[in-house]
């Protein structure tokens, strides 16, 4: 959760970098976190308000970074990856100067180890399960949702524009 605070400072010491930043509606990276025992590493996942001071912090940072980073810095969202996997994993690719491959849609295949939360989930084909999960709980997460702020409908607005699910 943290490495995009290195993004400048790696396309400051390699300039012909690029960089990918998946993001994620805001509330389905804040259910997730909260209900992730990280443990102490990343104790602000356990309280609701540190999350939501975390996650604007994090987009004032990646503000700056697409400004440092321009052309080289390419948003993704987890969405439509989810929706338009074929669509997106061409743009990635072309962004890093590589050709499609329908290959790279069997990543859960891989037998490599993982050593992450997610572990599990990188065994999943892509699938729409985890997209809107904090919705179930939307009554107990409304201060959540107050305190997120603009980058909620932003967000939501911004997938809406390119007929995304979320």
């Amino acid at each position: 959760p943290r490495v995009y605070l290195y993004a400048g400072l790696l396309g400051a010491a390699a300039p012909e970098a690029r960089f990918i930043y998946l993001r994620r509606h805001p509330m389905d990276i804040a259910f997730s976190e909260f209900s992730q025992a990280f443990g102490r590493d990343l104790g602000w996942a356990s309280d609701l308000e540190l999350i939501a001071r975390y996650h604007a912090l994090s987009e004032r940072v990646m503000s700056t970074w697409r400004e440092c980073l321009g052309n080289r810095l390419l948003e993704v969202s987890y969405e439509a990856l989810v929706h338009q996997p074929e669509e997106e994993l061409t743009r990635i690719l072309n962004f890093c100067g590589l050709d499609y491959d329908p290959a790279c849609l069997g990543f859960h295949e891989s037998s490599r180890a993982v050593w992450t939360a997610s572990n599990l989930q990188v065994r999943e084909r892509l699938n729409a399960r985890h997209i809107g999960r904090w919705r179930k709980y939307k009554a107990h997460m409304q201060d959540l949702l107050d305190m997120m702020g603009a980058s909620v409908p932003r967000y939501e607005a911004q997938l809406r524009e390119r007929g995304i699910p979320f």
